[in-house]
C-alpha cells in the first residue's frame, strides 16, 4: 500500500474497544536477556511489531548458526542496532551490522565509545561515528569500566545494561540524561528478572550474576495509545473510548500520555483491563509548556492534537528529535503547515506551535518520512479533514494492526498508488 486515504464517514462507531501492541521496547530489553541469560527469562505477549520480530530472528539466527560470524541487517530500527552491538561485543567472533540509508544518518559514537573504553573492537564501515559497523566480539571475564555521554540516546545506556550482568558493568554516566525513564524501564526489568544493580547520581553498578528463573509478561504499549488520545480529544464532549491492557502503574514513561491530555480535555479512568478515556469539556486557546527530554515518542502526536483543537504549545528538550526515525522536528514543521498551522524553531532545544487561523479547503496529505509515530499522530485528523497518508505501512514498526483497529473505530480507508 502506497498511500491510504481516510474517510470519516457518518457512523464512527460510538465506543470503540481499541487493541494496543505489547510494548516494542520491553520486549527488546527482554529478548537480549533471554538469550544471555540461556532461557533463564522467559517473555510472556511479546510484541509482534517489525523491530522485534527483526530483533528476534536475529538472535535466533545467531544461537542457532555459526556463532562466530555474520552480517546481519537492522533496517532503521535503533534498539535493534543499539542493543545488538552491545549484545556482539561480548560474543567471541567478528559481526557486522548493516542499516538502512535512514539509520546511517543516526549516530552511534557514544555506544561505541563506552563500548572501545571497556576493551571491545569496533570499526565503522562507512562515516565515521555512525553505523554501519563491524564489531569484533570477546567474551568479556571480568568486569567492565567504563563511561558513557547520556545526552543523545538512553539505548546507549540500556544496551550496556542489557548485557552487564554476565560480566559486572561499573557504568558512569555523563553529560544530560535524555528520555531517562527508558533507562528506568530498563533498571525495572532487571529487577524483575531478579539482576541485582546499583544506583547513585550518575553511576550504575551491576555485579557478576546469574539472573532468576523467570517468566516476564510484556506490558501493552503506552506509545501506540497517543493516536486514540488524540482521536478523542478531537471529539464532541462525552465521547468515550476503551482501550484493552493498559495500566496506570506502568513502567512505561510514556504513561505521561493521560496526565497531558487531560489538560486537552480527556480524562482517563483506570478499570481492570484497560483504560476507559472521554472527553469532558472542550480546551481551546490554551498556551501548554512541556518539556519532552524524557517523552521524545510523544511530541508528534501533542503537536497534532494542540494543532487541531486549537491550542498552543511551547516544547523544551526536543533537541535529540532530529536523530530518530526521522528528523521529526523538521518533518513536522513541514506537515502541521498543511493544516494552517505554524511551528516555530526557537533553538534546536525549543519549539512552539501556534494554531492557524484559517482551515484547509483541500484534501491534505502527509509524508510520513517513513516514521511511524507521523502516520499515526496525524491519522485522526481525517475526523476533521478529508485526509491522506503516504507510506502507510511504516506504522508495522511498532503497531503491525494500527490500521485494522482504525476500521475497527468507523473509518474507511482507500488504498491508492502514490504520485
Amino acid at each position: 500500500m502506497n498511500r491510504v486515504r481516510i474517510k470519516a464517514g457518518q457512523t464512527l462507531t460510538p465506543r470503540p474497544v481499541i487493541e494496543l501492541p505489547a510494548s516494542k521496547s520491553i520486549s527488546n530489553r527482554l529478548l537480549i536477556l533471554h538469550v544471555l541469560s540461556n532461557g533463564l527469562v522467559s517473555i510472556s505477549n511479546i510484541s509482534k511489531a517489525e523491530d522485534t520480530v527483526m530483533l528476534r530472528d536475529i538472535l535466533m539466527n545467531h544461537i542457532s548458526g555459526d556463532r562466530q560470524s555474520g552480517t546481519y541487517y537492522c533496517g532503521n530500527a535503533g534498539t535493534v542496532l543499539r542493543f545488538l552491538t552491545g549484545y556482539f561485543a561480548c560474543q567471541q567472533g567478528t559481526y557486522t551490522l548493516e542499516c538502512s540509508e535512514e539509520m546511517k544518518r543516526r549516530p552511534v559514537h557514544p555506544l561505541v565509545d563506552a563500548l572501545r573504553k571497556a576493551g571491545a573492537k569496533i570499526e565503522y564501515l562507512e562515516k565515521e561515528g555512525f553505523p554501519p559497523l563491524i564489531i569484533k566480539g570477546r567474551r568479556v571475564l571480568s568486569p567492565v569500566k567504563t563511561v558513557i555521554d547520556g545526552s543523545m540516546s538512553s539505548q546507549f545506556i540500556s544496551a550496556l545494561l542489557l548485557s552487564g550482568f554476565q560480566y559486572g558493568l561499573d557504568l558512569e554516566i555523563k553529560g544530560e540524561r535524555v528520555s531517562w525513564p527508558y533507562v528506568l524501564m530498563t533498571l525495572k526489568i532487571l529487577s524483575g528478572c531478579r539482576i541485582n544493580h546499583q544506583f547513585s547520581d550518575n553511576s550504575i553498578l551491576i555485579p557478576p550474576q546469574t539472573p532468576g528463573n523467570v517468566t516476564i509478561n510484556a506490558e501493552y504499549d503506552w506509545s501506540s495509545a497517543a493516536p486514540w488520545y488524540v482521536y478523542t480529544a478531537l471529539q464532541q464532549k462525552g465521547f468515550s473510548i476503551l482501550i484493552q491492557g493498559l495500566k496506570k502503574n506502568s513502567i512505561q514513561g510514556d504513561c505521561f500520555l493521560y496526565k497531558f491530555f487531560s489538560k486537552l480535555g480527556v480524562n482517563s479512568n483506570f478499570r481492570k483491563g484497560g483504560v476507559l478515556i472521554k472527553k469532558s469539556k472542550e480546551i481551546r486557546d490554551e498556551v501548554f509548556k512541556l518539556d519532552m527530554h524524557n517523552y521524545p515518542d510523544l511530541v508528534p502526536a501533542i503537536l497534532v492534537a494542540c494543532a487541531a483543537t486549537g491550542n498552543s504549545v511551547s516544547m523544551t528538550g526536543v533537541e535529540h528529535l532530529s536523530i530518530k526515525e526521522s528528523d521529526r522536528i523538521q518533518a513536522m514543521k513541514n506537515e502541521l503547515k498543511k493544516l494552517g498551522t505554524t511551528l516555530d524553531v526557537i533553538s534546536p532545544n525549543e519549539i512552539f506551535l501556534k494554531p492557524g487561523e484559517s482551515e484547509p479547503n483541500n484534501r491534505i496529505t502527509i509524508n510520513t518520512y517513513n516514521d511511524h509515530r507521523i502516520a499515526m499522530a496525524f491519522a485522526p485528523i481525517a475526523f476533521k479533514y478529508p485526509l491522506s497518508i503516504e507510506n502507510p505501512n511504516c506504522v508495522a514498526k511498532s503497531y503491525p494492526s494500527f490500521w485494522e483497529e482504525f476500521e475497527k473505530a468507523g473509518f474507511t480507508l482507500v488504498n491508492e498508488p502514490a504520485k
